[in-house]
């Protein structure tokens, strides 16, 4: 399953949240050193700060909270390079997430 988060305000206010570190796994797992944001499915597909930041979710394009979507709700860790932060942020980048049963593919 392929989710595009298109890039602008919203997604640059979520990535922002991860530069100023402390950011935490999903479900109480501990804090982790890498940067990055939560991948979040309950009502719609969404990216939100993983660092307890208060942001506005930033919704996956055609996978508002107004999608319903079958299955267990989940929240997963995206880490994300300095590289794709700086592109996101300076050059309003989007990302892509591409999910498998096995593995998840992150291009910003």
């Amino acid at each position: 399953m392929k989710f595009q988060f298109k890039g602008g305000t919203k997604l640059q206010d979520v990535v922002r949240t991860c530069i100023l570190g402390g950011c935490r796994l999903p479900y109480g797992q501990g804090e982790t050193k890498e940067k990055g944001v939560w991948l979040v499915k309950d009502e719609g597909v969404y990216l939100m700060p993983a660092n307890g930041e208060e942001s506005e979710p930033c919704y996956a394009d055609g996978w508002g909270e107004d999608t319903y979507i079958g299955g267990n709700d989940f929240a997963e860790f995206i880490p994300l390079s300095r590289e794709q932060i700086s592109r996101i942020l300076i050059k309003k980048g989007s990302i892509d997430l591409t999910l498998t049963d096995t593995q998840i593919t992150v291009k910003a």
